[in-house]
């Protein structure tokens, strides 16, 4: 996963699958969109007013990352 900001554009872009090709996007809300792949399967989110939002603050992206022991599945 990789997650990247810009700053001047207002832009958050997290990128989930790099081995995988956007084929279809669309915008979930006004300035979301998500992309994935030809299998449905979600590549990346694109967030345009993150720092709008709360998303970012003083230039630093706020993100948690959660484990859920046993609610995970593994996928062939």
């Amino acid at each position: 996963m990789k997650v990247t900001y810009d700053p001047e554009a207002d832009v958050l872009y997290i990128l989930l699958r790099e081995d995988a090709r956007e084929a279809d996007t669309e915008e979930i809300r006004e300035g979301v969109t998500v992309a994935c792949d030809e299998h449905g399967r979600v590549v990346s989110l694109e967030y345009i007013g993150a720092a709008a939002d709360g998303l970012v603050t003083d230039g630093t992206v706020r993100v948690a990352v959660v484990n859920y022991p046993g609610h995970a599945r593994a996928r062939a």
